[in-house]
């Protein structure tokens, strides 16, 4: 992975031959000088056949006066991890300052513009979205047409760690789940599904592996007593924390 310190130890290894794979992390690769300074440097060498893996919010496809995208398009081996928590209003409000209408538009615009690209979605799973999960991945398989999702639990802080519902509310999301699977087989090829469903039953087994932990969902609510009007527009199934 590059990072800003490194780059001209990465710089000088380049020009001693090809490295097969480069990670691009952050912040967010693409506003970091250091990272089109290694994409230069390969278009120099035309060393076009490197694995470029980004993880990025994907919060911007822009830098300064320069296309992301058309800098990235004689490059044959593309990964992008984004990571995306929410969809919509929920994603507003769990990336405090960022636009999901935004986001939306890249997200075709770069499957559109490097369509040999394998786009993949970290979604970190949390309170903020584990009852949402089937809507979050309908709505980027229509927008996004990724290539895989990968699930990342939160296991701290505790707050936002999922094992703490109640018991109800977990048989709810383990329902959900299940009847979202049964629409999963009917509607996608069996091996794609697949890839969505092993995933899924993880996290139903992850959330019932632990007690409830009632003082950490009043910790939670007590996170949004401010917002509290907002926040149960948005999180319905979390209104009854307030009453």
């Amino acid at each position: 992975s590059i990072e800003s310190h490194r780059v001209e130890e990465v710089l000088s290894l380049l020009e001693k031959g090809p490295i097969e794979r480069i990670s691009f992390g952050g912040g967010e690769p693409f506003i970091l000088p250091a990272s089109f300074k290694v994409i230069e440097t390969l278009k120099r060498l035309k060393h076009f056949d490197s694995v470029l893996i980004y993880n990025t919010s994907l919060c911007t496809l822009e830098y300064q006066d320069r296309s992301v995208l058309e800098d990235l398009r004689d490059f044959n081996n593309l990964i992008f991890y984004v990571s995306i928590d929410g969809i919509k209003e929920h994603f507003n409000y769990i990336r405090e300052g960022h636009d999901w209408n935004l986001l939306e538009k890249n997200l075709e615009t770069l499957r559109e513009q490097l369509s040999h690209a394998q786009i993949k979605i970290a979604i970190t799973v949390s309170l903020y979205n584990v009852f949402w999960l089937p809507e979050i991945i309908d709505e980027l398989l229509k927008k996004a047409q990724p290539n895989q999702f990968i699930f990342n639990l939160v296991y701290t802080p505790q707050v936002f760690n999922p094992m703490i519902l109640t018991t109800e509310d977990k048989v709810f999301i383990k329902n959900k789940y299940y009847r979202y699977i049964k629409n999963l087989l009917l509607r996608m090829d069996y091996i794609d599904a697949v890839f969505l469903i092993s995933p899924l039953k993880m996290l139903i087994h992850y959330i019932f592996r632990g007690d409830s932990d009632l003082s950490s969902l009043e910790e939670f609510k007590n996170l949004h007593l401010n917002d509290q009007k907002r926040f149960k527009e948005l999180f319905p199934e979390y209104a009854h924390l307030f009453e």
